[in-house]
């Protein structure tokens, strides 16, 4: 019996990764709002009932698509909070940042480029103490308007990194080292 249990748990995960997959390449062609159950199940080639069998909104299916990159960067800031010099806490964070950015780009495309799949992402934890945490991490302790300019601007452009045509030529390794240390002159 629980061979047959575990066999069910794998098709249902293995249906509901198709169904992530299959979301996360009409939302990239169609946008969150473009993109119905509907659309995801023809695409899939089954009913809508098999995809409200595994998710029963949209939203449900972007919260599902950002809950592991969120979950590296609660991980990331922690990390950095950790740290006592503001210094140590910047080379964890951006490093980390970096890190989930390029290893998500498509997610990153999601929220950076669809305004349906921010607002969802905002509604949810990057809009409240992720956010908030994150934001003093980049900011620092006494931040002064320039400060803040500086670490809206830096999270802001790294975000659009993840899917920049014109830096698509450009290799990971060298995203790795140029972007913390771009990061660390801009929030010094």
């Amino acid at each position: 019996m629980d061979v047959t249990d575990d066999s069910a748990t794998t098709q249902r995960g293995t249906a509901r990764d198709r169904a992530l997959d299959a979301a996360r390449t009409l939302f990239s062609q169609n946008g969150v709002s473009g993109t119905s159950l509907q659309m995801i199940a023809d695409h899939l080639g089954v009913t809508k009932a098999a995809i409200y069998h595994q998710f029963h909104t949209k939203e449900e299916i972007v919260v599902t698509l950002l809950e592991k990159p969120l979950a590296e960067l609660e991980t990331i800031i922690t990390e950095a909070e950790a740290m006592d010099a503001r210094e140590d806490q910047l080379d964890v964070l951006l490093k980390g940042l970096v890190d989930v950015v390029l290893a998500n780009p498509e997610v990153v495309g999601l929220i950076q480029g669809d305004p349906a799949a921010a607002r969802i992402a905002q509604v949810g934890r990057l809009h409240g103490d992720t956010g908030r945490r994150l934001t003093n991490l980049l900011s620092g302790p006494h931040p002064d308007p320039e400060a803040r300019v500086a670490s809206v601007l830096y999270g802001a452009g790294l975000m659009s990194i993840g899917h920049h045509p014109l830096l698509s030529d450009i290799d990971p390794e060298t995203m790795r080292s140029e972007l913390p240390r771009i990061g660390r002159l801009m929030l010094r």
